[in-house]
């Protein structure tokens, strides 16, 4: 009767061992960059929805005119652009304010690449039509402008 005593692993073992080690370490990396990615697109989509509000709310302040205007860049943040237009609506006296911010070379890249564009959309009563059919003053048009429609995020 033949005793063997094995005192190490073979190598079929120690290549074995190796290559789980290998690709564990390939998965585990991928799931890294592919998390850092989406933690930038949530930071540029965080950062286009606060300079979005910001730009509505000047607007509806009356800091900025509420004339149509296209891809101007902000004065604070030069590598995005806001975009501002104005519809008319079904119901009279009322006006849908777009405000849409989207990255300043975003004409030049593909779709895929294109990153984070926001649109905020506020409905709000016309201070043309109530100057024209009401005694009501602009101000007291102003305070009480519409709540917001709601949000569009597009990746």
């Amino acid at each position: 009767m033949i005793r063997s005593s094995r005192s190490g692993f073979s190598m079929l073992e120690v290549i074995m061992a190796t290559s789980i080690l290998l690709g564990s370490v390939i998965v585990l990396s991928e799931l890294a960059g592919i998390g850092r990615r989406h933690a930038t697109t949530a930071d540029d989509l965080s950062r286009v929805q606060l300079l979005c509000q910001s730009k509505l709310d000047s607007i509806l302040a009356g800091v900025q005119p509420m004339e149509p205007v296209q891809k101007v860049p902000f004065e604070d943040d030069p590598e995005w652009t806001f975009t501002i237009e104005t519809k008319t609506l079904d119901k009279p006296g009322l006006i849908a304010i777009l405000v849409t911010v989207a990255p300043a070379d975003a004409d030049d890249l593909t779709d895929e690449h294109k990153g984070p564009r926001f649109t905020l959309i506020r409905w709000m009563r016309d201070t043309d039509s109530l100057q024209t059919g009401s005694s009501q003053s602009p101000t007291q048009a102003n305070s009480a402008s519409a709540s917001s429609f709601g949000n569009e995020a597009t990746p």
